[in-house]
C-alpha cells in the first residue's frame, strides 16, 4: 500500500470487504451480530463513493498517484458486486465534491468533469513522495478525456 490516497489502492480495497462479506455472514461474533458485518457496512458505502467522485464519465478511475487500468477490478465490476449486496452506489451528480481527508476535488456539470488534486504534499516528512500530482487536474468534456 501507498502513503498517498490513489483511485487504485481504493479499488483494489473496495473489492476486498465486499469479497468478504458473505462468508461474515455466517460467523457469529459477540452480542450476536454478525463478524465484521457493522463495520463493512459502514466503510464499504465511503469506498464506494470516493472511488466514483474519482473516476471519469467513462467510468474508469483518475490517473493520480500511479493510477493504471487492468490492475484492479473494474468500477463497474465493483459497483454491481456493491448493489448485489445491497450496497447503495451513488448516483452521479451536477456537483462540487470536495473529498476532505484525500484533498481531491471533482468539479461537475452537464458537459464536463473535472477532478483535482488540492491535497498537500503529503506525508510531511517524505515530501518527495508527491508524484508531481499536486496542483494537477484531469478533464473530461462530453464524457471523453481531455487531459489526464
Amino acid at each position: 500500500c501507498t502513503v498517498t490516497p490513489q483511485p487504485l489502492t481504493r479499488a483494489i480495497v473496495a473489492r476486498g470487504p465486499t469479497a468478504r462479506r458473505p462468508r461474515a455472514r455466517a460467523v457469529p461474533a459477540r452480542g450476536g451480530r454478525q463478524h465484521g458485518q457493522l463495520h463493512w457496512r459502514r466503510r464499504v458505502p465511503q469506498m464506494v463513493t470516493w472511488l466514483r467522485t474519482m473516476s471519469h464519465p467513462d467510468g474508469k478511475i483518475a490517473f493520480f498517484n500511479d493510477a493504471a487500468f487492468a490492475i484492479a477490478p473494474e468500477n463497474d465490476e465493483l459497483f454491481e458486486y456493491a448493489r448485489r449486496l445491497d450496497i447503495e452506489v451513488p448516483r452521479k451528480s451536477n456537483a462540487i465534491l470536495w473529498l476532505e481527508q484525500s484533498g481531491y476535488v471533482r468539479l461537475e456539470n452537464e458537459t464536463s468533469v473535472i477532478i483535482a488534486d488540492m491535497a498537500r504534499i503529503g506525508p510531511d516528512y517524505l515530501p518527495g513522495h508527491a508524484h508531481a500530482d499536486t496542483l494537477s487536474f484531469e478533464w473530461s468534456l462530453f464524457s471523453a478525456r481531455v487531459i489526464d
